[in-house]
């Protein structure tokens, strides 16, 4: 029963995102290892190297019989491109470094040492007294780790940004998490360096040293996809898949850190426990504030509906218009008839239960392939809608490509990332059809409906 667990939870794994497909291969990898560096005393390499393979094909058979039936039944053309995001793949390389990603990590592990230092304040004499010059130095780190960091961090204000949203972009789990993500990468590497020795050398690896490294194999994998920067952004990132994860981490490096520096006796220990938690107390209640800031200063739109009560975002007046184009829609339209949501939305399709007539559902970001193109050209001719929700921006709004300038620069060395990752000469087939074939029939703010320019709207 354990191990239909396992496969379940790693299929699972593998077939959803790349960064918990990442993690579920890494956990599998040091599972296998920790596996036979017990059974080394019992069983030869050949046999524990066949076993070895054996598990690994168990657990990858679900997940290749899966992606070969989603083949047989898409086509491989259009599976490739569920893969590789739709062309995002090949427009950007965030594992590639940058110089203004890894001055980021840099200032990922100031902040770490002043998270440290801070803590070690409740025993300043006794540190002082053990270390002298180390200490003071490790303390000039330390303030000029936290500097740096709240530095790096600061990139993403935006101009104007209010007191609520600074607290709010120091104080989230995005930046926060920083510190625990970069360490646990290099902690990680030194459990793989080490424990691959000590199985090689036929060492069995104990529970606690097994239990470290595959709790920073999973947090790594979870992490690397933000190592150094994203799709749309240039700055080191944790991904949110990895937050849970990394929080415990953090966490259990501090509490590892207090065990080992901190002076003996068991009463200046759980000061520093006491002192961490009072800090995570602090940091929940921060957070808590500044959800409840938010919240209460954004402005939402209630809509009502067939299927119930929305509220939409308008702090902007944009609610407001997405409310006008609900209705719109909804007046001129039956639930027969397909309209096609080019503004980045979907949610009048949702709302109005107006089925789209094409393939793709988004506009922006993705680099599609010729075959998913031509499909969806191909689809709209056959399955004409009555409506296409746009906007009045060049291409009806739609970007082939992400669009950030964050192209990959893989393998040149830059500061910042300059080249578009998106191709602003390049349209969708599907677009050029529309302009060539509907005209506007009703708009509201930025927003524009086109019709055939056979329909008349009333």
């Amino acid at each position: 029963m354990r191990l239909v667990l396992m496969v379940a939870v790693f299929n699972g794994s593998i077939l959803s995102k790349q960064e918990y497909g990442l993690a579920a291969l890494i956990a599998l990898f040091v599972l296998l290892i920790i596996r036979a560096s017990r059974s080394l005393t019992t069983q030869r390499l050949p046999a524990l190297t066949a076993q070895s393979i054996a598990m690994l094909g168990v657990f990858a058979a679900p997940s290749i019989a899966a992606l070969l039936v989603l083949g047989l039944l898409s086509g491989p053309g259009l599976l490739q491109a569920g893969l590789t995001g739709y062309g995002i793949v090949y427009r950007v390389c965030p594992w590639w470094p940058t110089g203004f990603a890894l001055f980021g990590a840099l200032a990922s592990f100031g902040a770490a040492a002043a998270a440290a230092f801070l803590l070690s304040l409740t025993h300043v004499r006794f540190f002082w007294r053990q270390y002298r010059m180390p200490y003071a130095i490790f303390g000039a780190i330390a303030f000029a780790g936290g500097f740096s960091w709240v530095r790096y961090v600061s990139e993403s204000f935006q101009t104007g940004s209010t007191a609520l949203q600074i607290v709010n972009q120091l104080s989230h789990l995005q930046n926060v998490l920083l510190p625990a993500m970069w360490v646990t990468n290099v902690l990680f590497l030194r459990h793989s360096f080490q424990c691959l020795r000590d199985a090689w050398a036929g060492r069995v690896l104990d529970t606690e040293q097994a239990v470290q490294w595959l709790a920073l194999g999973v947090g790594t994998g979870l992490a690397a996809r933000g190592m150094f920067g994203g799709v749309l952004a240039q700055r080191t990132q944790t991904e949110q898949a990895s937050w849970p994860v990394l929080t415990i981490l953090g966490i259990y490096l501090l509490w590892v850190m207090i065990q080992r520096f901190f002076p003996p006796a068991p009463e200046a220990r759980e000061t520093g426990v006491r002192l961490l938690l009072v800090c995570l107390a602090g940091f929940a209640i921060l957070r808590l504030a500044v959800g409840i800031g938010t919240v209460n200063a954004a402005t939402f739109l209630k809509v009502e509906t067939p299927y119930g009560t929305v509220s939409l975002y308008n702090k902007h007046g944009e609610g407001d218009i997405g409310k006008r184009v609900y209705e719109w829609i909804s007046e001129q339209t039956t639930p027969d008839d397909l309209v096609l949501d080019v503004n980045y939305g979907g949610i009048v399709n949702l709302l109005c239960r107006r089925r789209s007539p094409i393939y793709s559902t988004q506009f922006v970001h993705f680099a599609p392939s010729d075959l998913v193109m031509q499909k969806d050209l191909e689809l709209f001719k056959g399955r004409q809608p009555k409506f296409v929700i746009a906007n009045n921006r060049p291409n009806l709004g739609s970007v082939y490509g992400p669009t950030a300038y964050t192209g990959c620069a893989f393998p040149a060395l830059t500061w910042k990332l300059s080249q578009p990752a998106f191709d602003a000469a390049k349209s969708l087939p599907v677009i050029s059809h529309i302009q060539a074939h509907y005209e506007p029939k009703a708009s509201f703010g930025d927003i524009v409906i086109y019709g055939s320019r056979q329909i008349a709207s009333h």
